[in-house]
């Protein structure tokens, strides 16, 4: 039997039928904004985008690890795609260059031709596992049945890859028991809907998080529920579909402990606690594990291609690892400075393209109290969060927050050095909820109607500014 979310009856019987829910919105809203972030945005301008589309081809191939040769990661691609990737080359990190329609036109044009190949690098995402592109990779693998030219595929992908994050958030959004208009605002952000649009698998990432969030909090706020295994399974397979691609979001596994033990089953609550744990983490550092025996440091990267490829000279993680070893304090300061002098909060909300495409400073300003105002209104009567709760939240968002910057330090930072290098705010993505879920009903009261009335429309304009930075990037 389903448990009961404890959630007052009169707020679903009475609810206005005039004011919207946040999955309905979200439902109405987020696929058409994933379709305009598709098409309208050029092929390969999203970060790195390159490379996954290389990767991707080589799983929709059936070919589900990255190739190590030659002291070099990547494969062998069809010339046909290097030839579609080379007509879009001249725009990333370079505002000023705007689509050239007679060469996007061209490139249609461009058969497959996958029997001839040339060797690629793609470094990065060749130590990616291959479930970490599966919705790109299936929708890719239509196109190739029926031998399409490789633009083609990068559409289908793209559209794949849309698809699996809208309908993971709107799962996310229609079963979260509380904050649902606060999820579909983070979800809606630019950054975040420019990620669903591209062939990213942070996407996936980030609508898995969700998921695991809402699923989480609706068992935790639900009356006379304890654990079971069919629920264990379900966070399990969520959570190492999570961090077997980016081992720091195993932090997100803690999440359990949201779910507060009942007084007859304390003791069988935290064995399925502990196991649940020990079992997520040995099969994420397996898999892990797996998909990082491709990885080569700079140095005993090809030194004819290792240039090329996202390495920074003078890494390196087993180096790294024993000088933070020797001085924590020096990692703490390096942290320190990266968090707060660099642009976390606006790449968190929205710095498009390959970081190239920014919005004005007011809009940063402006849908920062957007969210705040919603944290402060978007609340269900019932459903009320203890103290307890309240701190495993703030505790596990800063477990992962530290767990991205010490993976960066490790994998992407030179030795000794006193700035963390490629970090970025849309890493965040996933962790910022647990932090404004824990704060929720603890801010300046906002009556919660607010929500339904003005929440949409102000969500309505975010996407609006979105299409138009986009359009004025690269079309005008």
């Amino acid at each position: 039997m389903e448990p009961r979310v404890n959630i007052a009856a009169e707020t679903l019987v009475n609810k206005p039928r005039s004011e919207i829910s946040a999955h309905r919105f979200f439902l109405c809203v987020a696929p058409a904004m994933c379709l305009l972030m598709v098409w309208l945005t050029p092929p390969f301008q999203a970060a790195d985008e390159y490379a996954h589309y290389f990767r991707i081809h080589q799983i929709a191939e059936g070919q589900w690890y990255g190739e190590k040769f030659d002291d070099r990661v990547g494969g062998f691609i069809p010339v046909s795609i290097l030839k579609t990737t080379e007509a879009f080359d001249n725009m990333p990190r370079n505002p000023r260059q705007k689509l050239q329609w007679s060469l996007w036109r061209q490139t249609w044009s461009v058969p497959l031709c996958p029997e001839h190949r040339v060797a690629r690098d793609f470094a990065g995402a060749g130590c990616m596992p291959s479930y970490a592109y599966l919705p790109q990779a299936a929708g890719m693998r239509i196109g190739t049945l029926f031998n399409s030219p490789p633009i083609l595929l990068f559409y289908l992908a793209r559209l794949a890859n849309a698809f699996a994050w809208c309908l993971l958030v709107y799962l996310a959004v229609r079963l979260i028991p509380t904050a649902s208009w606060l999820l579909t605002a983070l979800a809606l952000a630019p950054m975040s809907i420019f990620q669903a649009g591209s062939l990213s698998y942070d996407a996936s990432i980030n609508g898995l998080a969700f998921l695991f969030l809402a699923l989480i909090l609706r068992r935790a706020f639900a009356v006379d529920y304890s654990l079971n295994w069919k629920d264990l399974f379900i966070w399990m397979l969520i959570v190492v579909a999570i961090a077997a691609s980016k081992l720091f979001y195993a932090a997100l596994a803690l999440l359990i402990f949201i779910v507060l033990p009942k007084l007859p089953g304390k003791r069988s609550h935290y064995v399925k606690t502990a196991l649940f744990l020990a079992i997520v983490t040995a099969i994420c550092f397996g898999l892990w594990t797996m998909a990082k025996s491709n990885y080569l440091t700079y140095d005993e990267y090809n030194p004819a291609f290792r240039d090329t490829q996202p390495f920074v000279p003078g890494s390196s993680p087993f180096l790294q690892a024993r000088y933070l070893l020797n001085h924590p304090g020096a990692f703490l300061r390096a942290a320190a400075t990266t968090m707060f002098t660099s642009d976390q909060y606006i790449t968190w909300i929205g710095k498009l393209g390959w970081l190239d495409t920014p919005f004005p400073n007011w809009f940063y300003i402006g849908f920062g109290l957007l969210v705040l105002s919603i944290v402060a209104a978007d609340r269900v009567p019932g459903v009320r969060i203890l103290m307890l709760q309240r701190i495993f939240l703030v505790a596990i968002a800063a477990l992962a927050a530290v767990s991205v910057l010490v993976s960066l330090y490790l994998f992407f930072t030179p030795v000794g050095a006193d700035i963390i290098q490629g970090v970025q705010g849309r890493y965040f993505i996933s962790i910022v909820p647990l932090v404004l879920i824990a704060f929720h009903g603890k801010l300046a009261r906002i009556p919660s109607a607010w929500c339904c009335r003005f929440v949409p429309i102000l969500l309505i304009m975010v996407q609006v500014i979105t299409i138009t930075i986009i359009l004025r990037r690269y079309y005008f």
